[in-house]
């Protein structure tokens, strides 16, 4: 049976595309898009774009919406931020609702939570 998560250090690898996504995304803490932003550059990670977030979901589970199998720690059933500006209003930001999967668009300048990915670690 090959596991589709696998935790490396502060990481977990979703072997189904190959990114690391930070195992213990800051909890209960909220950020605006630019301090997410640099919350993810400073630890060598970047905000996921949406494609990478719904690769994640699995929509028959909800509060969150992941694979029971997931190794993630203290996941907020709320908002997290995409890399993603809305193309019809440059000032609001894609966000993605971790409680059922739904992406909504939200100004820069709000507060949302940070879930940092790469693509890889660096080397031991």
């Amino acid at each position: 049976m090959c596991l589709r998560f696998k935790i490396v250090g502060d990481w977990v690898l979703d072997k189904n595309t190959g990114l690391f996504w930070l195992r213990r995304p800051p909890p209960r803490t909220t950020y605006t898009f630019r301090e997410a932003n640099v919350f993810a550059e400073r630890i060598n990670g970047r905000l996921p774009t949406i494609k990478e977030f719904v690769s994640l979901f699995d929509y028959s589970e909800y509060n969150p919406a992941l694979p029971k199998d997931h190794k993630f720690i203290d996941i907020q059933c709320s908002y997290y931020w995409t890399g993603v500006s809305c193309a019809d209003a440059k000032s609001q930001v894609w966000c993605i609702s971790m409680r059922y999967g739904t992406i909504h668009g939200t100004a820069s300048y709000g507060y949302n939570h940070v879930w940092p990915v790469k693509e890889s670690l660096p080397s031991a």
